[in-house]
């Protein structure tokens, strides 16, 4: 049960990450006739994080209180250890992603 809440609490990390990833890529994507792809795209983006943000928060509720009183607090600290930590890491791949595919775009862009 413990691998269950602490998958979840990764995709709870790497969804909030992806998720203010987009909200930078929506602020900065002004004027949009500048930056026509990053635009839609970054709403649609944070929309699907936010779900699987929420999905996964709620997973994580979830297979916590399955535990037993005693795990339940060790399990909270290794879970925010874990989203912290894929937080972290998600935050600067998708910032890569984001550079990299824009710069193939921008390539392609006659």
């Amino acid at each position: 049960m413990k691998a269950r809440a602490y998958l979840a609490a990764g995709v709870l990390g790497l969804s909030g990450a992806a998720g203010l990833n987009c909200i930078f890529i929506y602020v900065f994507s002004f004027p949009v006739r500048r930056h026509p792809y990053a635009y839609p795209f970054s709403l649609i983006g944070g929309l699907l994080a936010a779900l699987a943000a929420v999905a996964a928060c709620a997973l994580l509720l979830y297979y916590i209180t399955k535990l037993p009183q005693g795990a339940r607090g060790k399990a909270i600290f290794e879970s925010i250890g874990i989203i912290l930590l894929t937080f972290s890491a998600g935050f600067f791949l998708f910032a890569y992603a984001y550079e990299l595919a824009a710069g193939i775009v921008h390539r392609l862009d006659p």
